[in-house]
């Protein structure tokens, strides 16, 4: 809320995109009692795992629903600027989308992993399947590799999970999350 208001007092318009089974679109089975992160009973975990067995990805899907979403921005209000900004799981989409999309100015992204390889340590933490790319470090590389793309474009990262695995010239990271300073992130977009 802190930082919708900041924005509005400036003047900046922020819309909120619900890519396919996110906020509205998400869907409404709950198995009580278990794990978000469980394939069998986390519904987001199912829909992703569903979608692999069908040869898709569901984080393509949202990425592709992304960048659907600011080409029709662009053609009906025609902005100056487009930034991205996500918050976890939707700050690798916003990522991915800006590193797909040229004409994305800006990027912004809290508390997003910045490597897929501590997933494969002994003690890795759940991660959400939904996240997932399929044979991106076979294929690409990791997150950094997706962060450089987006350059000469700078990325804005808050709060990440993780350190990068090795220096990105166009990544600027903060500690600190959007919500205690949502002015730096007003002028970071705006920048």
């Amino acid at each position: 809320k802190e930082i919708a208001r900041v924005f509005d007092q400036a003047n900046a318009s922020i819309f909120v995109l619900d890519p396919r089974g996110v906020g509205t679109l998400r869907p409404k089975n709950q198995v009580k009692g278990h794990e978000y992160m469980d394939a069998l009973c986390g519904v987001e975990e199912n829909i992703a795992y569903n979608a692999f067995l069908v040869g898709r990805s569901l984080f393509g899907m949202r990425v592709a629903d992304v960048l659907s979403a600011i080409m029709n921005l662009r053609t009906d209000l025609k902005p100056a600027k487009v930034a991205v900004i996500g918050r976890r799981d939707a700050g690798l989409v916003a990522a991915f989308a800006a590193a797909l999309d040229p004409t994305i100015d800006r990027v912004a992204v809290e508390e997003m992993p910045l490597s897929y390889w501590p997933l494969f340590e002994v003690e890795a933490e759940p991660f959400n399947a939904a996240s997932i790319v399929p044979n991106l470090l076979r294929d690409f590389g990791d997150i950094p590799d997706v962060l450089a793309v987006i350059a000469p474009r700078k990325v804005f990262t808050a709060g990440s999970k993780g350190k990068l695995p090795r220096k990105v010239e166009n990544v600027v990271e903060h500690p600190n999350l959007f919500n205690l300073e949502p002015n730096g992130l007003l002028k970071w977009v705006n920048g």
